[in-house]
This record gives structure tokens, C-alpha cells and sequence, in this order.
């Protein structure tokens, strides 16, 4: 009964306040992003903010403003070949989401 009590507060901790589930990576280029008002500032309007990738060792980034009409309804896929199969990652896959995810990731032989 214990168990139960404890994952029911926890579903309902994550629901209330999903940010719980935020790595520190989210946190931080989202407080970045959050703190490049500069557009705003000068009063430009129909842009957003985004994350430009500089380098990824070491892992560094530029925040620029872009017009909405560029990235709106857009997805910006990875390449297949990237993931030959869903159990398995290329070695460049891997390089891009390292710095989205932060820390060392596990590497399992078979799932």
C-alpha cells in the first residue's frame, strides 16, 4: 500500500509540475534563452530565439534571433542512417544527442 501511495504522489507531482522531468542541459539553455531579451528590447517582433550549435567539444553555442517564417511548421530531421535500427545509434547520433542529454549515457549490448 506504501508503494502505491508513493507512485501515486509522484504521477502527481510530474502532472502539476512537469519541469521535474527536466535534465540540467533543459535547464540551462532555457534559462539562456529566456535571458537573450535583446530582440525584444528593440522592439523587433515575428522572431524567436534560437540555439546555434558553435562547437561540440567542447560544447559551446551562440543564441541568435530568426524569423518566425523560417522555422514555423518546420522540422529539421536527423539523417536516417543516423538510427540503422531502433536498438541501435550510429557514433554521430550519439555526438549530437550528447550535449542534449548531459553525462555520461549507458551502453547496453542487448536490451
Amino acid at each position: 500500500m506504501e508503494h502505491v501511495l508513493s507512485v501515486r504522489l509522484l504521477l502527481r507531482l510530474l502532472s502539476e509540475d512537469p519541469a521535474l522531468l527536466a535534465s540540467d542541459v533543459d535547464r540551462e539553455k532555457a534559462e539562456a534563452l529566456g535571458s537573450a531579451t535583446w530582440a525584444a528590447e528593440r522592439g523587433e517582433s515575428g522572431r524567436m530565439m534560437a540555439l546555434v550549435l558553435e562547437s561540440n567539444s567542447p560544447y559551446r553555442y551562440s543564441i541568435i534571433s530568426v524569423p518566425l517564417a523560417d522555422v514555423a511548421n518546420r522540422e529539421k530531421l536527423v539523417p536516417q542512417d543516423w538510427i540503422p535500427d531502433p536498438t541501435n545509434l550510429s557514433p554521430q547520433m550519439r555526438e549530437y544527442l550528447s550535449p542534449l542529454i548531459g553525462g555520461p549515457q549507458l551502453s547496453y549490448e542487448h536490451l
